[in-house]
């Protein structure tokens, strides 16, 4: 015991030195470790929202993001809330009930059968349990957003930062709410025609992604002579023209030769894709064709069909 008092007057300061040091170490670790968890949190409260993934009544985006465009709170609602239960039916396999809050374009377009529905979505995202966030992008036939399918903290325990995007869009079918998922925006129906020496053109309508837009129309060569609808020589002889009177070009590559060429009496149906990203801003005006030639006529011919 008198070694012991004798050791510690001697080393006093040295003892209180290493003891101070050990206090201001801890209190770092403390600090740290509380840094850590706040920021857990905050980055919980950013990707994982009690709101988003429980009860979105109070999270309910009323207005577009990308413009002034604004919708009531009750559909805000309604809209969220159908999203939810969508997501709820995926995360926990439910994949009839998914699928049949899809509209009926969505399924003839992107999942004819619940197997397609399946395999393409359900089996590639929801492998665990998913969260998600939405923001309302535009309103045109239907409310778009934008959503991002984030890892669930609350099943995995981890925050991850990474998601897969999507835009949903939410349309009426028989008075009842239905999604449109995949980047599917809608189908318009259009039904108008244009003609140009005994060549008819009926655009029939258009189904419209975030990332392109695609027509469909039937063209019927009346005449007695060969037609080619595009030589495909030029990339920007067939287009789309906005309402702002900017153009947007045919993916023509996509099309067969054989089927821009008409004998008489002949009639094709097309579907033409055209490099237009979704935009409640930019809407359509009119679909243009102007390298038509027809046999027995040098000049060439266009034609401008309102969309």
């Amino acid at each position: 015991m008198r070694r012991l008092r004798l050791f510690y007057r001697d080393n006093k300061k040295k003892i209180w030195s290493v003891i101070g040091i050990i206090v201001f170490i801890l209190t770092l670790i403390h600090l740290a470790n509380y840094n850590i968890k706040k920021e857990k949190e905050e980055n919980y409260k950013d990707l994982n929202t009690t709101e988003n993934t429980k009860n979105n009544v109070s999270y309910a985006p009323s207005q577009s993001i990308i413009s002034n465009t604004k919708i009531s709170k009750k559909s805000a609602e309604e809209n969220i809330n159908l999203i939810e239960k969508f997501i709820e039916y995926c995360n926990n396999n439910q994949v009839e009930e998914a699928y049949n809050l899809l509209s009926n374009d969505c399924k003839k377009e992107i999942f004819p059968t619940i197997e397609d529905f399946y395999k393409n979505y359900h089996q590639n995202i929801f492998t665990e349990q998913k969260s998600y966030d939405a923001e309302m992008w535009g309103i045109y036939n239907g409310v778009t957003y934008k959503i991002r399918i984030l890892k669930d903290i609350m099943a995995s325990g981890k925050i991850e930062k990474e998601f897969i995007e999507d835009y949903y869009t939410i349309v009426t079918e028989d008075e009842n709410l239905k999604l449109n998922i995949k980047n599917f925006v809608n189908k318009v129906e259009i039904n108008k025609s244009n003609s140009v020496e005994d060549i008819d053109f009926n655009v029939l309508n258009k189904k419209i992604h975030i990332d392109y837009e695609e027509i469909e129309i039937e063209i019927k060569n009346n005449s007695d002579k060969r037609v080619v609808i595009d030589t495909k020589e030029n990339t920007e002889t067939v287009f789309i023209k906005d309402t702002n009177g900017v153009g947007y070009g045919w993916y023509g590559h996509e099309i067969a030769n054989n089927l821009l060429e008409l004998d008489q009496e002949e009639t094709v149906s097309l579907i033409i894709k055209f490099n237009k990203i979704y935009n409640t801003n930019r809407k359509d005006a009119k679909l243009y064709f102007t390298d038509i030639h027809k046999e027995g006529i040098e000049k060439t011919l266009d034609i401008e069909i309102g969309i």
